[in-house]
């Protein structure tokens, strides 16, 4: 999964480069975005697989956000000590530099695609009952 996280910011760095608009904060923005949403959808699928186990309806609001929020919270640290140094942004751009299998703006749909998985479960759950 790590590889899939650096390809994106790879991409995404190479792709605000060009355009001179703060590369690296705006790779690890996207990869923070991405990331919520991927953990939106699964906390959503996991719910659904619990019958509601995680739900906010049957925890404490205070810890169904404090759990999410020290989830989002963690992966966004991770990302900014990974991807702010120079010396993993190179090696990762020698990595990937002949690697251009998946085009821009497919890379740009992924979040979409997730939130959109997400909103179609909860979808699911809210007229199923």
């Amino acid at each position: 999964m790590t590889t899939f996280f650096d390809n994106i910011f790879v991409r995404v760095h190479e792709f605000y480069n060009k355009k001179n608009y703060i590369p690296v904060a705006m790779g690890i923005y996207f990869l923070i975005v991405t990331q919520v949403c991927i953990v939106f959808t699964l906390a959503i699928s996991f719910n659904l697989a619990t019958g509601g186990m995680f739900a906010s309806e049957k925890m404490d609001k205070a810890t169904f956000y404090t759990i999410y929020g020290v989830i989002i919270i963690g992966l966004a640290f991770l990302d900014i000590r990974r991807y702010a140094s120079s010396k993993t942004r190179k090696t990762l751009e020698l990595r990937f530099k002949r690697r251009k299998s998946i085009p821009i703006w497919l890379i740009f749909m992924i979040p979409i695609l997730f939130l959109s998985i997400g909103l179609a479960l909860i979808f699911t759950l809210t007229t199923g009952k």
